[in-house]
């Protein structure tokens, strides 16, 4: 694999990097308008009160009153003793401080404590009289709960109550007052209940099914040990005679039972479905679901009848799942004629539309309806996505980018910059306090509409602030600045080590882009860490491995040393898998030893179908993104972008040489739709 050389702006990162930061900075604002001496003394007390100390975090911030980071030790002060001082001697401080701070971040954060307090207390007036609309439903319970306490309920509350309550998910306790203020008023007949109900079983919320069913007139309490008994073994269970009357509840269970022995076995799920299904009166779209749920377990399940119990489903239940599902069965068949048949539906609303259009074209052209599926690839090449990008390659035609750039000037970059919880995240970035900026950004952008937002976008992109750019462009649905969404960050820490590993530097970036969008400090549920989401475990072997003796896990929240290990496990999984950039970044997700199972057991695999195929949603979405944003890096980088089938043609079986595939390297056979 070649190494790139780089256009000659691209060879001076340092360079680049100042003058960056006197962008980022300009004549105005936070980072012009502290005191060393002052950022310091706000760095100890901040730690004062993070630590513990109130007493020592209150001494020192005695003098930066006037400090725009003041607000921050206001209110760690406050926050630390509310519950302490009690509602009578802390309700004039609080609601001074809610006066000067309320709609900052720190402002709000502070009343919903204060509410949370209140509500627990039962103290509705103060409750009422500080209340502003909160995002979680406690709190939104317990404004109900207060307004209908004080006798000030409007006649809209019972809707709102309504809303709150129509959830397939449990509600908390705060809201068990809700619950019954409705059932007093009537509000639950047994058509609601129902419906919530249904959305229960749907959230696979068992319990709350049942919890519901007993509120309703036709409830048998025997039915409760029949539906546990359905749960416990369905298979065995569905067939009992008090489950054959057709009510609501019956419905439910039976519902509930096939759904539950579809995840077990989807084949005996067909047939008990077959078999029972019509002695009930479902709904269309409940029959489809249960069609639905079936036949994507036997897909899941690898059952050998699942192309026939997709069949099944009803032609007017077409969810994304079920289309995903479909698509999935066929491929691993190379069903052409049923991916042709599926595909003649639209696409459903949450389904990739390019993606559907994309297997149709390719059902089409391997049925022999050339023309017809070409006139789709010419449509779908003009899309800036991985599919519009595999249509090019089929045509032998340029990509389209399409770079747009935002339409934010420079003035407009400056105003956002100067509003005060910009300038607030600004300077706690300054003083590295990385999750304070982070919340103070986050709660600034949090109601800005498309135009704020693009300016929220150009505006991180000034700072550097990379992830918080993307963030920002996804928010507003605004995907045509290419420079913002696909930045050129930490190029000399990448260009180092694609040297050193003889990698692509788009490559390497488009890693980056795809695992922390240039976070460095990034963190995943799973705990992978930093620039290339390194595992700590995967850390220390790669370490070892390549001789680095004095590395430690918090090195991997730095970006030379995470880049240096990404690199190198980045280059392992290119040389295990002969260079096949697919499976070297299905490896770098999913693990190696799953994609040595995916591999096909003899021969070799289209590329496109062995992507479309991975039974991993994250992982392919991910392997697609890495091919999609290699190129756009290549762009950006001014290099040639390779087409994706010089990349990855086909995927081969362990056994067999990636060259025995095709007529050379990266090259298709004739009759499988590569040019």
């Amino acid at each position: 694999m070649r190494v790139h050389r780089l256009p000659p702006w691209r060879r001076q990162p340092g360079r680049a990097i100042v003058l960056l930061c006197a962008l980022s900075t300009g004549a105005t604002g936070p980072a012009s308008a502290a005191t060393d001496g002052v950022r310091e003394q706000f760095r100890r007390a901040y730690t004062a009160f993070q630590s513990g100390d109130p007493a020592k975090g209150e001494s020192l911030s005695e003098g930066l009153e006037g400090y725009l980071l003041y607000p921050h030790l206001r209110y760690e002060s406050l926050r630390r003793g509310l519950e302490k001082r009690g509602v009578e001697p802390a309700r004039a401080v609080v609601r001074q401080f809610l006066t000067e701070y309320g709609g900052t971040m720190v402002g709000e954060r502070l009343r919903t404590q204060w509410l949370t307090m209140l509500a627990r207390q039962g103290r509705w007036p103060d409750f009422l009289a500080d209340y502003a609309p909160q995002p979680k439903t406690p709190l939104r319970c317990a404004h109900i709960q207060a307004l209908v306490a004080v006798d000030r309920a409007p006649e809209s509350l019972e809707a709102e109550a309504l809303e709150l309550w129509m959830t397939g998910e449990s509600l908390p306790p705060e809201c068990d007052a809700v619950d019954d203020w409705l059932g007093r008023r009537g509000a639950l007949a047994a058509d609601t209940v129902l419906r919530r109900l249904g959305l229960a079983l749907d959230e696979g919320n068992t319990a709350l099914a049942q919890q519901l069913a007993r509120a309703l007139p036709e409830w048998d309490p025997p039915l409760l040990k029949i539906w546990q008994d359905v749960a416990g073994d369905p298979q065995k269970h569905l067939g009992n005679p008090l489950l054959r009357a057709d009510t609501p509840i019956t419905r439910a269970i039976v519902r509930s039972g096939m759904e539950r022995l579809a995840r077990r076995n989807a084949g005996k799920a067909s047939t008990e479905w077959q078999k029972r299904g019509e002695g009930y009166q479902y709904s269309a779209a409940e029959r489809g679901r249960i069609a639905a749920n079936i036949a994507m377990a036997a897909v899941r399940q690898e059952h050998p009848d699942a192309l026939p119990i997709l069949d099944e489903v009803p032609d007017g239940y077409a969810s994304a799942d079920l289309q995903r599902a479909q698509l999935m069965a066929a491929l691993e068949h190379r069903d052409w004629s049923r991916v042709e048949r599926w595909t003649t539906r639209p696409a459903a609303e949450d389904m990739n539309a390019s993606r559907w259009m994309y297997w149709r074209a390719r059902a089409l052209q391997n049925l022999g309806r050339q023309d017809e599926g070409e006139t789709i690839f010419r449509q779908l090449a003009r899309e800036r996505d991985y599919y519009g990008l595999m249509s090019a390659g089929i045509l032998g035609v340029p990509y389209s980018f399409n770079h747009r750039p935002l339409p934010v000037s420079a003035a407009q970059v400056d105003t956002f910059l100067s509003r005060p919880g910009i300038e607030r995240a600004r300077e706690l970035h300054v003083l590295e306090l990385d999750a304070p900026a982070r919340a103070e950004w986050t709660f600034e952008i949090a109601s800005l509409d498309k135009r704020g937002l693009m300016e929220a976008a150009a505006a991180a992109h000034r700072l550097q602030w990379y992830d918080r750019a993307i963030a920002s462009l996804g928010k507003a649905k605004e995907y045509d600045d290419l420079e913002v969404r696909f930045p050129l960050g930490y190029t000399d820490v990448v260009e180092r080590y694609a040297r050193e590993r003889n990698l692509e530097p788009a490559v390497m970036l488009s890693f980056i882009r795809s695992e922390s969008a240039f976070n460095e400090l990034a963190r995943s549920p799973a705990g992978a860490l930093g620039l290339m989401q390194v595992m700590p475990a995967t850390g220390k072997l790669t370490a070892r491995r390549i001789g680095l003796s004095s590395h430690t896990t918090p090195d991997l929240l730095r970006a030379q040393p995470n880049v240096m290990i990404g690199s190198a496990y980045l280059r392992d999984m290119l040389d295990r898998h002969g260079g096949n950039l697919a499976m070297a970044a299905a490896a770098y997700n999913a693990g190696p030893l799953r994609v040595k199972k995916w591999r096909p057991m003899r021969d070799c695999i289209e590329a496109d179908i062995w992507v479309d195929t991975i039974p991993f949603t994250e992982t392919r979405r991910y392997v697609r993104n890495i091919l999609f944003y290699t190129a756009l890096y290549e762009m950006r980088l001014q290099e040639r972008v390779r087409p994706l089938r010089e990349r990855v043609a086909f995927v081969a079986a362990e056994s067999n040489a990636p060259a025995s595939c095709g007529a050379g390297p990266g090259l298709a056979q004739a009759g499988h739709g590569w040019p």
